[in-house]
Parts: C-alpha cells; sequence; structure tokens
C-alpha cells in the first residue's frame, strides 16, 4: 500500500488499517525495516527532458543525418566508381592485345561495346603519330561507360613501331 504525502511517497506494508506513517518515521536514514521514502518531487524532474533539450536534440538530428546520408553516397559512388574504372581498363587491355594480336592495330581505329554483367562499356581505338619519333605510333584505347548520370573513362595507351 502507498501512502502519499504531497512532497513524500512512503511504500510500507501496513499490517492494520490504523497503521499511519509520518515523514519522520523514516527521516534518519531512508530507510527503515520496510519503510522506504523518496522525494517524489525532485525524482520526477531528474528523469524528464526539458522541452529545449527535445528541441535542441533534434535540431542536431536535422543537420546530422542529412551529411551522414549525402557521405555514404559519395562513399558508394567511390566504390562503384573504383570497380567500374577496373573493369574498364581490363576490357581496354584485352582490346588493345586482341587488336595487336590479329592485326588491326593497323587500320587506325575502331570502335564497339563490351557487355560485363549488367553493364555496357563503349571503347574507341584510335591511333597517331609519335611526335618525338616519326616511326612510332601511339596507340590508344578509349572505354566510356555511365555512372551515377555521369560519363567517365579509362584511357589506355602503349607505341607502337610504324614500320612493322
Amino acid at each position: 500500500m502507498k501512502l502519499i504525502h504531497p512532497n513524500l511517497l512512503f511504500e510500507a506494508p501496513l499490517s492494520r488499517p490504523s497503521d499511519t506513517l509520518s515523514p519522520s518515521d523514516g527521516e534518519r536514514d531512508g530507510v527503515r525495516g520496510n519503510l522506504r521514502i523518496s522525494n517524489v518531487a525532485s525524482s520526477s524532474r531528474r528523469s524528464a527532458f526539458t522541452l529545449v533539450e527535445v528541441l535542441a536534440a533534434l535540431v542536431f538530428m536535422a543537420i546530422v543525418i542529412p551529411t551522414a546520408v549525402h557521405g555514404l553516397q559519395i562513399a558508394n559512388r567511390a566504390g562503384q566508381l573504383g570497380l567500374r574504372k577496373t573493369a574498364a581498363a581490363r576490357i581496354a587491355d584485352r582490346v588493345m592485345s586482341e587488336m595487336m594480336v590479329t592485326g588491326q592495330l593497323r587500320s587506325g581505329t575502331g570502335s564497339g561495346v563490351v557487355q560485363e554483367g549488367a553493364q555496357q562499356y563503349h571503347w574507341m581505338l584510335r591511333t597517331d603519330m609519335w611526335p618525338v619519333v616519326n616511326t612510332m605510333r601511339v596507340v590508344t584505347v578509349q572505354v566510356t561507360f555511365p555512372l551515377q548520370g555521369r560519363e567517365y573513362d579509362v584511357r589506355l595507351s602503349t607505341l607502337i613501331d610504324s614500320s612493322l
């Protein structure tokens, strides 16, 4: 049974209805037998948040959450870009090796599309004279791919002897 005083809460088993408790029964050390005294007014103030604290937390979350989401989007784009650039470099190396083995580097140009998984990579081969030595040519394979609405490319170049 609980007996409530305006500022104090008493909890004690009462054996008879005539048993009553007063604030002085447990004031010395806070606990007397089965009697516990707690200050209701001060404990309720300590356990609640004020409106200002709640509003400050909401403002803080309104700033932090969008910033964190934007950071995750940037990290995701960087990861996807790294994976796709690796695949594009592998495709450029494969195209250049194939063109070299088949002798198609002499033609000077070429283009095509390579499907890798769900992604399409467009490649273009170009041959130019090397300005330093007239007998050498620069062969470049450029592979382009889209990622999140933007076009990216990877270029792989090598020198070949034009007299061969």
